[in-house]
């Protein structure tokens, strides 16, 4: 069984995607954060032939993009809003894609705990929780065959599901699952180039607190006598 060294992580930012922090966000990870590290994911991945074990795949080495010709990329791998069919002329690419993302209740009208101001008697603020459930998916495309793109998708597959517990824990995430391989076939409008999907699913508990700014006694009406 190969040995993987484990991913490394400074901080969220790291892996941030077109993330724009605002004053209503949480910590939680959002999607836009496991967009960004699948693709640091797989470059890093396909960035040395050591860590490819297709041996058909270890000429398509990833590189960052440089006007020196002598160091050009072997591979695209971008986000899907990137996609353009003529790089894949020269090149195969992967692109990360992201699904549709929903939440489950998982708790008594979502509630999770009320807290009551033992110095008032008013509600300190009401903790909500529900599940996030979303999908992402590593679009593998090649204009060579359908073959090309499957070996892209297999190789993509395989290495994820290794490195899925350490995403898991380092994202703390309920769960990281790649759950399958799709069918190769034709880009829709662009029959010269195959793809294939490899389809993952991840979830991760999302908390939040309503607290009241006006007292209990707001909606009492008083009358003078």
């Amino acid at each position: 069984m190969a040995i993987l060294p484990e991913p490394v992580w400074t901080s969220a930012q790291d892996v941030a995607c077109e993330l724009e922090p605002s004053s209503i966000s949480s910590t939680d990870t959002r999607p836009s954060i496991i967009t960004g590290a699948l693709l640091k994911i797989l470059q890093s991945h396909f960035s040395r032939a050591g860590n490819i074990h297709n041996e058909q795949l270890r000429q398509a080495i990833w590189r960052p993009e440089t006007a020196d010709e002598d160091e050009q990329s072997q591979m695209h791998i971008e986000p899907w809003r990137a996609y353009d069919a003529t790089h894949l002329q020269q090149r195969p690419a992967l692109y990360v894609s992201r699904g549709p993302v929903g939440t489950q209740r998982i708790a008594l009208r979502d509630r999770a705990l009320t807290k009551q101001s033992t110095r008032t008697g008013n509600v300190d603020g009401v903790d909500y929780m529900k599940l996030i459930v979303a999908k992402h998916q590593i679009i593998c495309c090649s204009a060579k065959s359908d073959m090309a793109a499957d070996k892209l998708a297999e190789e993509a597959f395989y290495m994820l599901t290794e490195y899925g517990p350490a995403i898991q824990r380092d994202f703390k995430l309920g769960g990281f699952h790649v759950v399958a391989i799709t069918q190769s076939q034709k880009i829709e409008d662009d029959h010269e180039n195959y793809m294939v999907g490899v389809q993952i699913v991840w979830t991760n508990a999302h908390g939040w607190k309503l607290k009241p700014i006006a007292p209990i006694l707001k909606g009492i009406g008083f009358v003078a006598t």
